[in-house]
């Protein structure tokens, strides 16, 4: 997973800006647009009002957004709409979570909502991060920061026999009272 590829930048005649795939964008337009197919099939066939829902949602300076949005309104010349196309096709997979180094489709299916609300769980309450830091984030950076936080639980709490992570979950009263005085031993030292 790359996350310096949670960006696109984009020009059109004098207006500059990033555009950025976050969890709150994500969820947003996969709503509106009832799927990203739906919505890369409008960015696909050049429709303005899918352009300019996704620059909005996902511009990181507001004015800027606003002033591209009113000069491809202005100039809604084919080039311009086939100079932005790509880039914003680009930008709506990664908003839908898509990783060019994983292709891996095991497991469970489940809907983008359920994805984007298990994201905002893994931000909220794995990660301690407000609201807002975890709307702000990329869906990539959320899934590479849970993966970190499992190394680290893994380091201190260790591994099981069948070198899984321990999951608090499974264990009976006994296991957990084992791994909770292991993890104050820790933080005694």
């Amino acid at each position: 997973m790359r996350l310096a590829n949670d960006t696109i930048a984009v020009k059109l005649g004098p207006v500059a800006l990033t555009l950025r795939a976050t969890l709150r964008a994500a969820f947003t337009l996969e709503r509106r647009y009832e799927g990203f197919g739906t919505l890369s099939q409008a960015i696909a066939l050049g429709e303005y009002g899918a352009f300019a829902d996704l620059i909005e949602a996902t511009c990181e300076d507001p004015l800027a957004g606003e002033a591209l949005i009113q000069q491809l309104a202005a100039h809604n010349l084919i080039e311009n709409i086939i100079e932005l196309r790509d880039p914003l096709l680009r930008l709506v997979t990664m908003l839908a979570g898509a990783d060019e180094e994983n292709t891996n489709t095991a497991g469970p299916k489940i809907t983008f909502e359920e994805y984007f609300t298990q994201l905002y769980r893994i931000g909220t309450g794995w990660l301690s991060w407000t609201p807002d830091q975890t709307w702000n984030a990329s869906p990539a950076e959320i899934i590479e920061a849970y993966k970190g936080r499992r190394e680290m639980l893994a380091a201190i709490f260790g591994k099981s026999d069948n070198g899984k992570s321990h999951d608090l979950t499974k264990m009976d009263k006994d296991e957990r009272k084992r791994l909770w005085e292991r993890l104050r031993a820790k933080q005694c030292q």
